[in-house]
């Protein structure tokens, strides 16, 4: 089984939260610096061999593809129920193979779309995907590594 990151999915406003993540309803998501693409230690708590881990990997990728469509349709149609549902599903898929970045804005996006605060959708939208393709990015390094 995967090992998973105890994080709160409350938020008080304005939302900040003790990892470093943070959101302001004008602005980006903001998450701290050091906070990894890929944290190679999460995944690799799921097991020890490479070839499963590996397969862990092409099944997020396909997944992580899905769910962000479907979370980029819910900002777009500002359809909150389907905002809190997918950010939270996003999230949990994640936090089980270590994309943190990933992780943290899904975070503040369902404690934000919980809270009923305003969302920018159009950055957030933006910084979905690009969070989505920097993680691919990741992955298939870390398949391609040795």
């Amino acid at each position: 089984m995967c090992q998973k990151n105890a994080h709160s999915n409350t938020a008080e406003k304005p939302l900040n939260h003790a990892d470093g993540a943070s959101a302001n309803p004008d602005d980006r998501i903001t998450i701290a610096p050091h906070t990894p693409t890929l944290d190679k230690s999460v995944l690799e708590s799921c097991s020890t061999e490479r070839a499963f881990l590996i397969e862990v990997c092409e099944s997020f990728l396909t997944d992580v593809h899905h769910r962000s469509q479907a979370l980029q349709q819910a900002l777009t149609q500002n359809n909150t129920q389907a905002m809190i549902e997918t950010a939270h599903a996003l999230k949990s898929l994640s936090s089980c193979v270590g994309a943190m970045r990933l992780f943290h804005i899904c975070q503040i996006i369902e404690s934000t779309a919980r809270t009923g605060n305003e969302i920018k959708k159009s950055s957030v939208s933006s910084q979905v995907k690009t969070e989505c393709e920097q993680i691919q990015v990741a992955i298939q390094n870390y398949q391609n590594a040795a």
